[in-house]
């Protein structure tokens, strides 16, 4: 199997320890990807493939469009209305082989495709406004929230967690669009980690 290497690890250290005011403003972080499955139904397996899911992840119900969940297995997010995303899911018995048939839906590896940055720090939800057009008010966008948007014309996803955001980019834009969110922390106060992990 092919190892999962952190792709911003070389920008990363480019960054490290460039601050300016609060250095607990923003913190920035790549966190790896162990796995990114996309499973999808037909629209009439839905909530067949739905209930599968929940029944693999042991909860009571996949998450509705627009949010996720996180599990002691994995995180599922409802990234369109037939589609959801398993992410991190380890453990070889959530694996959707196990169950998907042609009759149900597909399922789709993409975890080679992305890259994961977390964003923490009390001004975080404002560096990622100034490149995504999405309200990040907790009123509006609360934990568990996820959505996907334009940053730089590159399609992204982000997902609210309790203490951080996670902001899903395709791994080919990774690098510039992590520049970019690193040279515009600057003027919050930040600090960039090393790669980790969720």
């Amino acid at each position: 199997m092919l190892e999962m290497r952190p792709i911003l690890a070389e920008a990363a250290r480019g960054a490290l320890g460039e601050e300016a005011g609060d250095p607990g403003a923003v913190v920035l972080q790549e966190n790896a990807v162990h796995s990114l499955i996309q499973v999808s139904a037909w629209p009439h397996t839905h909530e067949r493939v739905a209930t599968q899911l929940a029944e693999s992840l042991g909860v009571d119900s996949a998450p509705e469009p627009g949010s996720a969940l996180i599990t002691s297995g994995a995180t599922i997010m409802r990234v369109q209305p037939l589609s959801w995303w398993l992410v991190d899911a380890d453990d070889p018995s959530l694996d959707p082989a196990q169950w998907m048939t042609a009759d149900l839906g597909t399922f789709l590896d993409l975890g080679h495709s992305r890259a994961r940055v977390a964003l923490s720090g009390p001004d975080s939800s404002t560096l990622l406004n100034r490149f995504l057009a999405i309200d990040l008010r907790p009123s509006v966008f609360p934990i568990g929230a996820v959505a996907t948007g334009a940053f730089h014309h590159v399609s992204v996803l982000l997902h609210r967690r309790e203490r951080d955001f996670h902001l899903y980019m395709p791994r080919g834009f990774a690098v510039s669009l992590f520049e970019l969110l690193t040279e515009t922390a600057a003027q919050f106060g930040s600090q960039v980690l090393p790669s980790g992990t969720h």
